[in-house]
């Protein structure tokens, strides 16, 4: 009989035991899958900071001070800003922003020169300020913001940002050869760097260029016009005909720079 009490003890104590043990480890289990969904929670949390720190600049801009009130085009594409079509420049962006809430773009001419453009804001609507010369010292060093004019930014849809950007088109149009045009095409007499802005006539969503022959004498124009899917080019057959009498006009699917519509003009 004490023997048979003893096994119960025993075996109540042993019961006992593995409870407790159980509940130690089921207790250590939740307490670390708390910790690693913590450490998750803090993951994600730090992941979705840096996903918001830099604004997103890529596209064309039209710029305005807020005091001069002066325009200006600022195409930013691929670590390339072009400003009014054909001032170029380097940028990058921090990866967060600074502690003042500053979108930071470290901005580098030709030269090599650096300034930064700080920017707040989201969305289409952006406001930024330059520091350049001891003012972009002065920033790096301690921080400090410049008190000069407020840059409004506002991004344009359906705009061109750069002479290269239009001329590429332009090229791209012409070397397909789906096109009836590429077969008049003669590509040894043209050099890409014959191109120029035709300023007075290019704005938003219109672009014009003039092409000079190689020989110098003489040249023609081409207009370019975006419309979401497609994109008009006007072509001027010689400088005369330019801008009341042009030869034919292209519409161009953007997708596969296919022409879709040949519009006769000089017959009209």
């Amino acid at each position: 009989m004490k023997k048979m009490i003893c096994a119960a003890v025993f075996l109540g104590l042993i019961l006992a035991g593995c409870q407790k043990s159980n509940e130690e480890v089921a207790g250590t289990s939740e307490k670390n899958v708390k910790t690693e969904e913590t450490s998750s929670q803090k993951e994600n949390s730090q992941s979705q900071d840096k996903a918001e720190a830099s604004d997103d600049v890529e596209g064309v801009w039209l710029a305005k001070g807020q005091e001069d009130g002066i325009p200006s085009t600022w195409y930013f594409h691929d670590g390339q800003l072009v400003v009014n079509y054909n001032n170029d420049f380097f940028y990058e962006v921090a990866e967060n922003k600074d502690a003042k809430g500053y979108t930071v773009m470290t901005i580098k001419n030709q030269n090599g020169k650096k300034h930064a453009l700080l920017l707040k804001g989201e969305g289409k609507e952006l406001e930024g300020v330059t520091a350049e010369n001891q003012a972009y010292e002065k920033y790096l060093a301690d921080g400090t913001v410049p008190d000069g004019q407020r840059i409004e930014f506002s991004l344009q849809e359906n705009s061109w940002g750069s002479v290269d950007q239009a001329i590429n088109f332009w090229e791209k149009t012409y070397k397909n050869t789906d096109n009836e045009i590429s077969k008049n095409m003669i590509w040894e007499n043209y050099r890409k760097d014959l191109w120029g802005l035709v300023k007075d006539r290019t704005s938003g969503d219109t672009i014009t260029l003039h092409f000079t022959n190689i020989g110098g004498a003489g040249g023609s124009y081409a207009q370019l016009v975006k419309h979401g899917e497609t994109t008009e080019i006007t072509a001027f057959d010689g400088n005369a005909s330019y801008p009341d009498n042009p030869f034919e006009r292209y519409t161009v699917r953007n997708s596969d720079y296919h022409v879709v519509k040949t519009e006769v003009l000089w017959k009209k």
